[in-house]
């Protein structure tokens, strides 16, 4: 926290040093515990709705790249590196029958066994070193993205799901490989020849720290079973989300592959832009939908489109320029609703959702039975939700969700048999599970696929017909769900009161405030309460409960509870004469930018910023500062006016920068005026600083930053 702070020096991740930034916040406090329940589903919540504003900060900026990009387009194409030379490496565990054989199911078996060996010790928050080397990693991306290739990108799939065969369809997984694990476990493993066929729809990616190997569980069983393993795209199989602060992908490759990070993402990139957007699953008169994230803005035309969609991209435009790339956006981004039409989603201002009579609508025209979708944490948290009378059905698969959300994850299970029935909302099971700590995990026995058992393990030891095969997965589900309890008991044990959601909360939340900071501050000086004063309308620093929760919800997120927020941040005073008033200084004095190398801005950058401006003023007299600063010497100082100074000075500070010292001045020198304040009181602080610099070639770092009045540190450290 930086108390005292000037609240119109404002922090700006891109005004910056090129380094990582993190976003503090200070001043919580615990709630009693009559209200932990309450408390912590207001958290859950929060935490969802927070989450979307991420996201639509993701949005706005994979837009503002996607401008560049074709701004930059017309520049000479890097030099590609070429494919590396592995030739001369040694072989990892289970390289040998890749090699070999490619990515059969004896392959993947060996893998799959790999992964759960080598990931058993690793903690599933902070993931560990890598698994799978990075030439068969290079070659699974290159064999998928040949396979797909080979069925021409198809953006729609169409698979009719023959007698006998069960499709378990999992949502979104985010990186945790314990839950694709668990999966696995309590349904077995791919196998044609069992009918025992996956959809995973999306959203592997991000967040969580194994989606390296969980993509290489579900694309490598794809080579092995094309017939029993599908893949959808999701929003977060994206190269720009997955860079996001609401991603993490780019990072865990990077992580985990220091030497062949960059050519492994851009790999992964190709092989998102060649995964399917839909599946239509059954027969022509009970079709299931699968889509990431529901349906466009224009409905009628999704299903047509999509059969003659063109190859898609790596990232997905944010900038629309076709019907095209609206549809494919709307796909992967939308959410449902309980008003009728569409409206903007929470998640953006480009985005949609959709009501019930869309979703009615569209499945009369196209004679769909159910769409089926993922892309968020259901409402009830049990992994999965109906909606628009039972036509839509979320499901999502990550349990305990990051870590700290204590849901359940689900899956559904599609047989053949419910499809010919055609009554899908009542006939489609949905199976909700709690995946147990990695360790215990990667240590549950997967079901060999039917082939190997028949094959090489014998079927004298595992009996292979249909009612043995159900009755070993009755089994293993009855065990799961004694196992799942305890590990549900423990899990609420260790946080009872949502503590690690409140921090999650929290650090969103300032991560939002430090890159809207300008635009609240601007918004809340205006609507300050002395400003109403019938006499000598002044500036009190203070502005009403509801005129905070408005702007807030104006700029960083209308779809947020801001009174939640609010309780938490304990924004309102509760002593008089402000009583029931929010201090918005002392609010945005809480949130600043720090850098992660050094943990605070007051650094090596901070004495070259600072003291390279005032080593300029030094050498300037007063009647030369009072021409550079006064150039129309009318005694005042406006904002251009001090933009123009500066540049003469060459002091490397940006426009924002600059608007933001003026503002501070504002404040302190001169608090009742908007557009100007007066050239002496900037002057003379300035001059002091000046002064104080002199004195700071004892030392390069602390004597220097010691003899700094205080307010030059403060300044500069927002700046």
């Amino acid at each position: 926290a930086a108390p005292g702070t000037a609240p119109a020096l404002l922090g700006s991740v891109r005004s910056l040093p090129t380094t990582t930034a993190v976003a503090t916040v200070a001043g919580t406090a615990t709630a009693p515990a009559a209200t932990v329940t309450t408390l912590r589903q207001r958290m859950e919540r929060l935490s969802e709705q927070l989450e979307d504003c991420e996201e639509a900060e993701a949005i706005r900026r994979a837009s503002v790249a996607q401008q560049l990009s074709t701004m930059l387009q017309t520049l000479p194409a890097a030099q590609e590196g070429g494919v590396p030379d592995f030739s001369q490496e040694p072989l990892w565990p289970g390289e040998e029958l890749v090699v070999e054989e490619g990515f059969t199911p004896r392959t993947m078996l060996a893998l799959t066994n790999h992964i759960r060996s080598a990931c058993a010790s690793m903690d599933q928050q902070n993931g560990g070193p890598p698994v799978i080397s990075p030439r068969t990693l290079l070659f699974l991306l290159a064999q998928v993205e040949e396979r797909l290739s080979k069925g021409g990108f198809k953006a729609l799939v169409e698979f009719p799901v023959p007698p006998g065969e069960r499709v378990v369809v999992v949502g979104d997984l985010h990186g945790q490989l314990k839950d694709a694990l668990w999966i696995f476990h309590r349904y077995g493993l791919p196998s044609e020849a069992a009918g025992n066929v996956y959809l995973f729809n999306g959203d592997i990616a991000d967040r969580g720290r194994f989606a390296v190997e969980i993509y290489v569980l579900a694309l490598g069983w794809m080579l092995a079973f094309p017939g029993a393993v599908f893949v959808n795209r999701g929003n977060h199989e994206d190269l720009l989300v997955n860079t996001s602060r609401c991603g993490g992908f780019y990072d865990e490759v990077i992580t985990k592959y220091p030497g062949h990070g960059r050519l492994i993402f851009e790999a992964f990139g190709q092989v998102f832009a060649a995964l399917p957007l839909a599946y239509l699953l059954g027969p022509s008169r009970a079709k299931v939908l699968v889509v990431h994230g529901g349906l466009p803005r224009v409905p009628g035309q999704m299903i047509a489109s999509l059969k003659h969609m063109a190859p898609r991209g790596p990232t997905v435009p944010m900038r629309t320029s076709s019907l095209a790339e609206v549809i494919v956006k709307d796909m992967l981004w939308s959410d449902p609703q309980e008003k009728m039409g569409h409206e903007v989603s929470t998640r953006g201002g480009s985005l949609m959702s959709f009501g019930p009579d869309v979703t009615l609508n569209f499945c009369h025209q196209e004679l769909i039975g159910l769409v089926v979708r993922s892309h968020e944490v259901p409402p009830t948290g049990e992994g999965f939700g109906f909606m628009h009378q039972n036509r839509l059905c979320t499901v999502f698969s990550a349990s305990n969700y990051k870590g700290i959300e204590h849901n359940s994850g689900a899956v559904l299970l599609i047989t053949s048999a419910d499809l010919a029935q055609g009554l899908l909302a009542k006939s489609v099971k949905p199976e909700v599970f709690y995946a147990p700590a990695q360790t215990q995990a990667c240590m549950a026995p997967l079901e060999p696929p039917k082939e190997l058992l028949e094959t090489e393990i014998g079927a004298e030891f595992l009996p292979q017909t249909p009612a043995a095969r159900s009755q070993r997965e009755a089994v293993r589900r009855m065990e799961a769900a004694r196992s799942e309890a305890v590990t549900r008991a423990e899990i609420k044990k260790d946080d009872p009161t949502g503590e690690q959601i409140k921090e999650e909360v929290l650090q969103i939340v300032s991560e939002l405030v430090v890159a809207h900071k300008e635009e609240l501050w601007q918004a809340l000086w205006h609507k300050d309460l002395g400003l109403r004063a019938a006499a000598n309308p002044a500036r009190s620093g203070f502005v009403s409960w509801e005129v905070w929760k408005d702007v807030c919800q104006t700029v960083l997120g209308h779809a947020v509870s801001w009174d939640a927020v609010g309780t938490i941040l304990k924004v309102v005073e509760t002593m008089p004469p402000h009583r029931g008033a929010v201090d918005y200084n002392r609010f945005l004095h809480r949130f600043h930018v720090s850098l992660r190398e050094d943990g605070c801005v007051r650094a090596a950058w901070m004495d070259s910023v600072l003291g390279g401006l005032l080593d300029k003023l030094m050498l300037l007299s007063v009647q030369d500062l009072l021409d550079i600063f006064d150039q129309d010497k009318n005694g005042r100082l406006t904002i251009s006016e001090l933009a123009h100074a500066f540049k003469q000075l060459d002091s490397g500070l940006t426009a924002a920068q600059v608007r933001a010292l003026f503002l501070t001045f504002a404040v302190h020198c001169d608090q009742t005026v908007e557009e100007d304040i007066e050239v002496e009181p900037f002057l003379s602080a300035l001059i002091v600083a000046a002064q104080e610099q002199s004195q700071q070639h004892q030392s390069k770092h602390a004597r220097a930053r010691s003899a700094w009045p205080r307010w030059a540190s403060r300044y500069l450290r927002h700046l």
